[in-house]
């Protein structure tokens, strides 16, 4: 693109800008990796064994305080007291007291982990093996949780164990099962300060019954709840709330100055626009409004948001090699795209069905998980390894295109050697700064698909409860910090050094050179 920013302005100006935009760049790498908590908490509760007398399936039976309720230790102790099975109830208090959960805490991820024997009977977990449960989950916002519990949702779940038996198979009992977790529920809110979970394992004695029959003998069962860090929660918004209006102010300039030109803007500037545009809507600290309401949706709305700027951001790429390819292609409208960018659809339809699946199901029925159906399972790892594809076939065709690009660059730059000595400067100039940032550009890339892996496997972190046993530099907060960082920085630097510079002006007024310059000039 002829006579913008990055041709026209003294190295000098342009070096001082990017010193600027590596200090930003710099901050939020070390606001991550020195001052940001990890992104995301674990914390492990042991369930307690409540009796429920009688069997009051709408009644919360919270484990301590007040209106705590009557407990055994084991299941010894039930058979002593001849308690059934349908008389026990395990309970959950989150977080322990004195503790209290806070709404920086954006969302909550419970986790089931279970202790099961094989039963003095010979009672085994069998292949095929099914856990019914029926969960009762409530809230409290006094102090320790000891007011009132008030019920918040009901629901019969039945999730499938993959257990492995453990010890010797000699023996009576058979020793014990390791177990897989199994995902129990997800919370888009965290708006109240104390929650409570009942379980009941329900048993049916008739013969044509199969619920919880084949489970084994259920000694304990604990839920890892996860939640993202108050703190973590707070420097990300406040990241949000500066980086914000930066770029939305950029955005305004950018187009004042392309309105100004006279002429319909170029597909180069509609889509640096649009880019700019989608990276403000990622940045408005819309999650400020979960401090004040209660939001339930608002995982749902940041994954459409982040889902809505990949899919700009990949567009972007391809677009800005494709108009600076200086080739016989005709160019400068979407049509000339159309090929290129069905990846990128397919890839964003694909992950926008599963997330709608997964989350938007969440929102009626926190206990719900697309995992735990063989159906659901298939139908999401099809998606999942139909975008994982797409996004693969994008990125080789994206490396392509670069190297075209390149070549392109080297065959141009002999006709070089035949101008005059300050044109050729001028030129070989333009032609420097743009390589710089086409390897700036290809390292962006390569830092958005780590931060897609890494976000997606961060949560196998969770598990350290002892936070002596977690580091002080912490990899997954400065990664968050500064790729987020590095997004902004990126997209305020094509608003500004593809600014319509003043300089255009004399180079307009100057025919024969534009004539002279029209394949040669970067863009």
């Amino acid at each position: 693109m002829a006579g913008v920013i990055l041709e026209n302005m003294s190295t000098n100006k342009i070096l001082k800008f990017c010193a600027i935009l590596l200090f930003l760049q710099i901050v939020c790498f070390l606001v991550g990796g020195l001052i940001a908590p990890m992104p995301t908490n674990p914390v492990r509760v042991i369930g307690t064994k409540c009796i429920d007398n009688t069997v009051n399936h709408l009644k919360l039976f919270p484990p301590r305080g007040k209106n705590g309720c009557d407990k055994i230790r084991d299941f010894t102790e039930a058979t002593e007291k001849h308690i059934t099975a349908e008389e026990i109830v395990f309970s959950f208090q989150i977080p322990h007291p004195p503790h209290s959960m806070s709404r920086s805490f954006q969302f909550m991820v419970g986790v089931l982990t279970m202790e099961i024997e094989r039963g003095q009977e010979g009672e085994a977990v069998g292949e095929d093996a099914e856990m019914s449960m029926m969960i009762t989950m409530g809230y409290n916002n006094e102090p320790n949780g000891d007011g009132e519990w008030h019920p918040l949702l009901q629901k019969n779940e039945s999730r499938k164990l993959n257990c492995i038996e453990e010890g010797d198979d000699e023996d009576e009992r058979g020793g014990t099962y390791n177990c897989e977790p199994l995902s129990l529920f997800e919370l888009s809110s965290v708006h109240h300060k104390h929650y409570l979970i009942n379980i009941r394992l329900p048993v049916d004695l008739s013969e044509n019954s199969d619920i919880n029959k084949d489970i084994g003998l259920v000694k304990d069962l604990q839920i890892v709840e996860i939640h993202q860090n108050g703190g973590f929660t707070t420097i990300w918004l406040t990241m949000k709330s500066v980086f914000f209006p930066l770029v939305l102010g950029m955005m305004l300039f950018f187009y004042r100055r392309v309105s100004q030109l006279g002429r319909p803007p170029l597909l180069m500037e509609r889509t640096i626009l649009a880019l700019a545009l989608m990276m403000s809507f990622i940045n408005f600290p819309l999650e400020w409004l979960t401090f004040v309401a209660e939001v339930p949706a608002m995982l749902l709305i940041g994954d459409i948001r982040q889902g809505a700027f990949y899919a700009m951001l990949f567009s972007f790429w391809i677009i800005f090699i494709g108009e600076h390819m200086m080739d016989s292609v005709e160019r400068n409208s979407l049509k000339a795209y159309r090929q290129q960018l069905v990846a990128v659809v397919i890839a964003c339809l694909c992950l926008l069905t599963f997330d709608l699946a997964e989350r938007g199901s969440q929102l009626r029925n926190p206990f719900y998980s697309v995992w735990n159906t063989e159906q659901g399972y298939k139908l999401a790892m099809g998606f999942i390894i139909m975008a994982a594809a797409c996004i693969f076939l994008y990125f080789c065709f994206l490396l392509f295109m670069v190297f075209c690009l390149f070549r392109n660059l080297r065959t141009k730059s002999v006709a070089f050697n035949s101008m005059p000595k300050h044109r050729k400067k001028y030129y070989e100039g333009s032609l420097y700064r743009f390589c710089f940032f086409m390897v700036f550009t290809m390292f962006i890339a390569v830092m958005t698909v780590v931060f897609f892996i890494m976000s997606q496997v961060s949560e196998l972190h969770n598990w350290h409860i002892d936070d002596e046993d977690l580091p002080k530099f912490h990899y997954t907060s400065w990664l968050f910090t500064g790729v987020y960082g590095l997004w902004n920085v990126y997209v305020l630097a094509v608003l500004f050094l593809y600014l319509p510079s003043h300089k255009d002006e004399t180079l307009l007024s100057n025919n024969s050179h534009m004539l002279h310059s029209k394949n040669l000039v970067v863009g």
